[in-house]
């Protein structure tokens, strides 16, 4: 875990899109001056084109590892 004050290893990255990725980190990346998005596509060029075009980004598939990560943001510090 980094701590807020401490440099991350996604310093200076405007983007990270992913399949998925709990609210605290979402937020921290977020003050740390990082969008995140989320989707259910696979296809890495897809993607690309997809943001590049102005075209939506297809939703996020269902995954559990979500939902433990929303339970686990509950109760942390994020």
């Amino acid at each position: 875990m980094f701590k807020d004050n401490a440099p991350h290893p996604l310093d200076g990255v405007d983007l990270v899109v992913a399949a998925s990725a709990g609210d605290g980190f979402v937020r921290h990346m977020r003050t740390r001056g990082t969008d995140v998005m989320l989707t259910g596509e696979t296809d890495p060029a897809e993607v690309i084109t997809r943001i590049v075009s102005g075209q939506p980004l297809p939703d996020q598939r269902f995954d559990i590892t979500t939902t433990l990560c929303k339970l686990r943001d509950l109760f942390s510090r994020h």
